[in-house]
């Protein structure tokens, strides 16, 4: 697979018992609707990937 923001190869990394696609270029982490449900499923790393999302929102210069 490639990635679909850069177009480079992406590498599947596991995290924990699930399995995620990243890319090493630009770093974006691709995953389906149903690792991510699995994801969300752990409270604690749920509320952390909610917050690290949100935060990306928050910084000025992602809005440029």
């Amino acid at each position: 697979m490639h990635c679909p923001h850069c177009g480079m190869s992406l590498q599947r990394l596991r995290h924990g018992h699930v399995d995620v696609d990243m890319c090493l270029s630009c770093k974006g982490i691709w995953l389906d609707e149903e690792r991510l449900k699995t994801l969300l499923g752990d409270q604690k790393f749920g509320r952390q990937l909610v917050n690290s999302v949100l935060n990306i929102f928050k910084r000025k210069s992602f809005w440029g």
